[in-house]
């Protein structure tokens, strides 16, 4: 997969989330690294189902067969090491609840909503697991 379609999927996510607040079902992180993993060319990814709480999110995860979005991503992609991330590569750092956050690779910085200001903007924490999509 070519580092320019990868840029360009980033790019992409950068220009739809920009500058939006986290909103749960609607600019939240499953909905980024759907849109990056689209937008590189990901077949065969599950619906994403409506939720619009953490509560709600939780419970559509375990109606799809999985305690966490880590292993939610380990269904799609592969886990890579820190050193191998590139752009449009996905992360999960400690979320503020019972949840994950998924963060995207954008070169040297992630990319999702910081806790502090819940807009849309690099995330100062490094990811403890590191995913990356590859094509069948």
């Amino acid at each position: 997969m070519s580092t320019a379609l990868r840029a360009e999927a980033v790019q992409s996510a950068l220009d739809k989330y920009r500058d939006t607040s986290f909103e749960w079902g609607r600019n939240d992180c499953l909905r980024l690294a759907r849109t990056v993993l689209v937008g590189i060319g990901a077949k065969g990814l599950p619906r994403i189902p409506r939720y619009g709480s953490e509560l709600t999110a939780i419970r559509r995860l375990k109606e799809q067969g999985h305690d966490t979005l880590e292993n939610l991503l380990a269904e799609h992609c592969v886990e890579i090491p820190p050193s191998m991330a590139l752009p449009g590569d996905l992360g999960t750092i400690k979320g503020d609840g019972a949840l994950s956050a998924i963060v995207v690779c954008a070169g040297g910085k992630w990319l999702g909503w910081p806790a502090e200001t819940a807009v849309f903007a690099p995330v100062g924490l490094r990811p403890e697991q590191l995913f990356r999509w590859v094509a069948p």
